[in-house]
């Protein structure tokens, strides 16, 4: 096994640079080892009363580069240092807040199905029904997009930049193409305007928003744009990178542009007070809305929900599958009768699945009998069309056994109903394409009856059903926020989105993420503050979750967790014709060990709700029901992590998939006030009571949710309008859930610089020259990492090189690991400096890290693992 682990080398130890301090020391935060920082490079947050003449004191001192200035919503600096400046003297001159890493960030999205987008879309998010029967287009409101840029010359998106009449009136180029985080020295020469001809994914977003074309419609047409380009060209064969400190300088300078709304494609995983997550919050204060996606790591489960987007008062966007793509016909011939059916296709046009002429089809099977092709076939393939099954290997492997076997290409059935986009690496010459469950399935039984043969024309699009619309995407980041607070807050369209990209790289493309999503929802709080323009902010936040609808989970028939889709799919009519204000729009329980239980009883908690009718003229009449939704859980009974987030599968529900469970052993609601009369203009207030679900043990680490319905009807009305609050709470005590790996799962562990894993820790020789790794996992995340060397007294001596870490997300098992630099030197302090030299001898490492809502004083409050010893030569 080969581990990918990032370890920077150790710098050289400083001299202090302060002097008295009538201001607390600032508190710095330290990077996790995997998480990619711009190196030397540090933002700095002062506090408000201390913002004069800091900045100038700062860039006065020898080996300090002032990069950014933030004043207003954020006062602070973003630094340049040279090797002799550390964090924590930053942090010791008086008045300074904060002192953060400068966290590079990536675009994450999936290539998906060409998909025209249709109708019916805009149909199941009411969209279509704003536009025709209410009149709305986003006219009169300004939507800042934060992103790669907009090739703004596409004729669907307006075809012009900042003339009377043109859509982008705003906005700016903060970086240039040659922009590159990684770099050393990172080159930072802005173009005239945000032009994006090198990456796409800016203009994607912004056609989801507002283009205007046959083949794209956008959410909100006519309101007014501006685009804040915080990416450079893609290198390398790498995606686009940028850091915090661009990210605030685009935050800032949309919000002095004036925009109603913020619109944010990004995101990472961190703590609620990261420096976006800080600015966002105080954008809201201001008046902005914010909407923000809720991240793409849904498949490696449970508190993979990004910042900024669970800011305080921002809009945390999850996403759902379209549900129509329109792709490239596969016209499937059998003896049971012929079917169209869906394909999707590599990037490389050197693979794309083109058959004009009938091609037979061999279901593959190996040695062992399996259809995996994880293994050589001994099958003769040549001229045919192999059909094998998703599982055990990798898609290279698959093709690879295929292609050995003289296959012309492949057809990979999806292990569930959706297909999708496969790799092939440029090995592979023969056509590949991924195809849906049914789709296979049905392909399969016809082999069993007889021949099969398949055409696939080149230029030909057909429109098909997608079996997964309307579910939540997988890849759509869970809750909670680090601190168990609610998130993502609502879901729209994301999976398979088909939109505008830059007409030098094909003009249109279709891709799936909470990015496609987070425009969406950002169109949609523009057409409801057209239509309710008298709304604040939270108040729009709170109509848009409040009119939004629960997804259904089809494995189980219950709504989706709230933890993955929030309030659930928005619906944009319904937000502007409700009559009704709910507040809280919903309500996190923590845990039932930690909440405040009415009566003593550690399964109950109560909330207070109040419901405002805002119809100034007629009485409305409440009634509430309650709906219970999956239970989730990222655990085994054991309490190593599941199958699941090993695999990248959706979570473990319970009920169980397919499996009733008496309705009494569910979560359960009471509520006193649950059925009144709220007079017009009036308020009124329900208490409810919320019990966990009895049939869950605490050892299985469940995460519970569902929906508290509020049916109103009116007076002169024919029927009830329905408005939602989810809720969600975590069945046990939160504190109690490890944060390390249960012993037995391989780590922590040593490492050589490589990342190839020393089997006998006994054997390791640390010298000079010859360093190591030492490598652990976080099943959750947590404020405070220690990694340090211990005697075999038993005597601390300090720091491992990159051993201290504060505000670490959880591991994601698709990510690798974090890692800390084992050597012959350690430092005294968290941030690196002082570094100490160690004597020969025998040593071990101590891994410490805080627990869930510990208390950092308490050293009861840690959990902590020793090593195996080793040798300092």
């Amino acid at each position: 096994m080969k581990l990918v682990v990032s370890v920077l080398a150790l710098a050289a130890a400083c001299t202090s640079i302060a002097s008295a301090r009538p201001f607390p020391a600032g508190r710095v935060l330290a990077p996790p080892a995997n998480v990619r920082v711009k190196p030397n490079s540090y933002i700095v947050e002062f506090y408000d009363e201390a913002v004069g003449t800091l900045a100038d004191q700062i860039l006065g001192l020898a080996n300090v580069v002032v990069d950014q200035h933030f004043n207003g919503l954020f006062n602070g600096i973003s630094v340049s240092v040279g090797d002799a400046v550390r964090a924590e003297h930053l942090a010791d001159i008086s008045g300074v807040k904060r002192v953060y890493p400068n966290r590079i960030h990536t675009l994450t999205t999936q290539t998906g199905a060409k998909n025209i987008t249709s109708s019916y879309l805009h149909t199941m998010t009411g969209a279509s029904m704003a536009w025709s029967k209410l009149g709305l287009s986003g006219k009169g409101i300004s939507i800042g997009i934060i992103d790669t840029g907009v090739d703004y010359t596409h004729p669907d998106l307006g075809g012009c930049w900042k003339r009377p009449n043109c859509p982008w009136q705003k906005g700016a180029d903060l970086v240039g193409d040659d922009y590159s985080p990684d770099d050393h020295d990172p080159v930072i020469k802005p173009n005239p305007t945000p032009l994006d001809q090198c990456d796409g994914h800016g203009t994607h977003v912004a056609g989801i928003l507002m283009a205007r074309g046959d083949l794209v419609r956008g959410v909100a047409r006519d309101a007014t744009y501006g685009m804040y380009r915080i990416f450079g060209c893609p290198k390398n064969g790498m995606g686009s990178g940028t850091t915090d400190e661009i990210i605030i300088k685009a935050m800032l300078a949309a919000h002095r542009d004036g925009h109603d709304i913020i619109s944010m494609s990004l995101g990472g995983l961190s703590w609620e007070d990261s420096p976006t997550a800080v600015v966002a919050s105080k954008l809201v204060a201001r008046g902005v809305v914010v909407v923000a996606a809720a991240g793409n790591e849904g498949e490696d489960g449970l508190v993979t929900v990004a910042v900024p987007s669970i800011s305080r008062g921002a809009i945390s966007v999850g996403s759902v599958e379209n549900w129509d793509i329109t792709g490239g016909p596969v016209n499937v011939a059998t003896t049971l009768g012929a079917r169209t059916i869906a394909k999707w296709e590599p990037e490389s046009p050197a693979n794309f699945f083109v058959f004009d002429k009938a091609t037979p089809v061999v279901a593959v099977r190996d040695a062992a009998g399996s259809p995996l092709a994880c293994a050589p076939v001994s099958q003769d393939l040549a001229g045919k069309i192999a059909l094998v099954h998703r599982g055990e290997c990798e898609f290279a492997v698959k093709e690879a056994v295929a292609q050995e076997a003289g296959a012309v290409g492949i057809l990979i059935v999806n292990n569930d109903g959706a297909p999708g986009s496969p790799p092939a690496p440029d090995s592979i010459k023969i056509g590949v394409a991924l195809i849906g469950k049914q789709d296979g399935e049905f392909i399969a039984a016809a082999l069993r009856k007889g021949p099969v043969t398949i055409t696939a024309p080149s230029h030909l699009y057909n429109t098909f059903k997608s079996e997964t619309g309307g579910q939540m995407s997988t890849f759509s980041s869970y809750g909670p926020s680090p601190q168990l607070g609610m998130g993502p807050l609502l879901s729209a369209p994301g999976g398979n989105i088909w939109s505008t990209f830059p007409r030098a790289l094909g003009s249109y493309k279709s891709l799936s993420g909470t990015s496609m999503a987070t425009p969406y929802a950002a169109g949609a709080v523009a057409l409801l503050k057209q239509g309710r323009p008298d709304l604040t902010p939270a108040e729009l936040r709170q109509v848009l979750m409040a009119s939004s609808r629960p997804v259904t989970d089809v494995r189980t028939g219950l709504p989706a967790t709230p933890f993955q889709s929030g309030a659930g799919l928005i619906n944009i009519a319904d937000a502007v014709k409700s009559r009704v204000l709910v507040s809280p729009p919903f309500i996190a329980i923590n845990d039932t060990a930690y909440e405040t239980h009415p009566g003593g009883n550690p399964a109950v908690a109560q909330r207070t709700i109040t419901i405002t009718n805002t119809d100034k003229t007629r009485a409305a009449q409440l009634l509430m029901y309650h709906q219970a939704a999956d239970s989730v859980t990222m655990f085994k009974p054991d309490g190593t992590l599941s199958d699941a987030v090993i695999n990248g599968a959706p979570l473990d529900t319970w009920p169980p998939a397919k499996k009733a469970v008496p309705a009494g052993t569910q979560p359960q609601v009471s509520c006193s006030g649950c059925t009144q009369t709220i007079a017009p203009g009036a308020s009124a207030t329900v208490s409810v009571r919320i019990t966990r679900p009895t049939a869950l043990p605490e050892s299985g680490r469940w995460f519970y949710g569902g929906f508290l319905s509020f049916q109103l009807q009116w007076a002169g009305d024919k029927a009830a309008r329905s408005y939602v609050v989810p809720y969600s709470g975590y069945n046990g005590n939160y504190r109690d859930i490890p944060v390390l790996p249960l012993a037995g799962d391989g780590r922590p562990m040593f490492a050589d610089m490589l990342g190839n894993p020393i089997p006998n820790p006994k054997a390791l020789k640390i010298t000079a020259k010859k360093q190591a790794q030492f490598v652990f996992s976080l099943n959750m995340p947590t404020r405070k990492v220690a990694a340090t060397l211990v005697s075999a007294a038993g005597k601390s001596l300090g720091y491992l090189p990159y051993g201290c870490m504060i505000d670490v997300g959880r591991t994601l098992p698709s990510h690798g690991g974090y890692a800390a630099l084992v050597s012959s030197q350690v430092t005294a302090d968290c941030a690196g400096a002082k570094a100490v030299d160690v004597a020969p001898g025998k040593y071990r490492v101590k891994l410490t890290v805080l627990k869930l809502f510990g208390n950092p004083d308490s050293k009861s409050d840690y959990e902590s693992r020793v090593s195996e010893e080793f040798t300092i030569a």
